[in-house]
């Protein structure tokens, strides 16, 4: 049963993950990191309802996640 087309569940949740980000600091910095969260947040919702596969998302999460350590672990 569908209560709302995908591409608009994907938006709306990655509009409410993002709002659930929010934190405080300089309004620039905090809006920008908000802004990243919904479009990382719409590129995994997008890649799980393609797949439907979890798994998949999540191996596009960690690859992510070890790319920024890396990164930085380099800076």
């Amino acid at each position: 049963m569908t209560f709302i087309p995908t591409p608009m569940a994907i938006g709306l949740v990655s509009v409410l993950f993002g709002i659930g980000h929010w934190a405080s600091g300089n309004p620039l910095i905090v809006l920008l990191d908000v802004l990243l969260v919904i479009v990382d947040s719409i590129f995994y919702g997008v890649l799980f309802a393609r797949s439907k596969n979890v798994f998949v998302s999540w191996i596009a999460y960690l690859l992510a996640d070890l790319f920024a350590i890396g990164f930085f672990l380099v800076l």
